[in-house]
């Protein structure tokens, strides 16, 4: 059995450590947003819904940082939540 599935690489340091885990779980067309670990009760209840980037600031704004690792960390666009993971830290929305 052949799997045409892209190749993934994994860094294991910061932002791109992330990106690179959530990519193999979800696709590579994903935006992800790190939040405060609090984020995890929100996320959970809007997993699925389309977001715009003006609701996102309103329902999380206070929990998201500013930016990551030194880019930009927010939606330009409309995007639905497809998912999030969290730990003790950091929550991180899945976008697609």
């Amino acid at each position: 059995m052949r799997i045409s599935e892209p190749i993934f690489t994994y860094n294991q340091t910061g932002r791109q450590a992330v990106e690179s885990k959530l990519q193999i779980i979800h696709g590579m067309d994903i935006t992800v947003i790190k939040g405060k670990s609090c984020l995890q009760s929100t996320a959970e209840s809007l997993v699925g819904r389309m977001l715009s980037p003006e609701q996102v600031t309103q329902v999380m704004g206070s929990v998201i940082y500013p930016d990551w690792g030194g880019a930009s960390n927010c939606i330009s666009e409309p995007m639905e939540l497809i998912g999030y993971d969290a730990n003790r830290a950091s929550c991180y929305l899945v976008f697609k």
